[in-house]
C-alpha cells in the first residue's frame, strides 16, 4: 500500500527546507514505513520528521537527512519498536 498523504507532507517538509529533487531518493520507503508499519498520520509524520531523535544523536530526521541523505534516517524508522513513535 502507497501512503500519498504521508509521501506528501514528507516530500513538502523536506522541498521547504531546501531538499533537492535528488534528496527525494528514499522518500516513498520512509513514507511506507511511517504511515504502513507505524500507522502515522501524515501529520504526525510530519512531526517525527521535525522532532530530535535519539537514534540520530538527538538530531532531527530532517536534519540528518539533508546533511546525510536517507540511508540514516530510514535505518531509525526501521529501529522503532511500532509502540513507541
Amino acid at each position: 500500500m502507497f501512503h500519498s498523504s504521508t509521501y506528501s507532507a514528507l516530500r513538502t517538509v523536506l522541498l521547504e527546507h531546501g531538499a533537492h529533487a535528488t534528496a527525494l531518493t528514499g522518500l516513498a520507503e520512509l513514507a511506507g514505513l511511517l504511515g504502513g508499519r507505524h500507522r502515522l498520520s501524515a501529520s504526525a509524520a510530519t512531526r517525527w520528521m521535525l522532532g530530535p531523535n535519539a537514534r540520530l544523536g538527538d538530531r532531527s530526521p530532517l536534519e540528518v537527512w539533508l546533511s546525510d541523505g536517507a540511508g540514516h534516517v530510514i535505518d531509525a524508522a526501521r529501529a522503532e519498536s511500532t509502540h513507541r513513535i
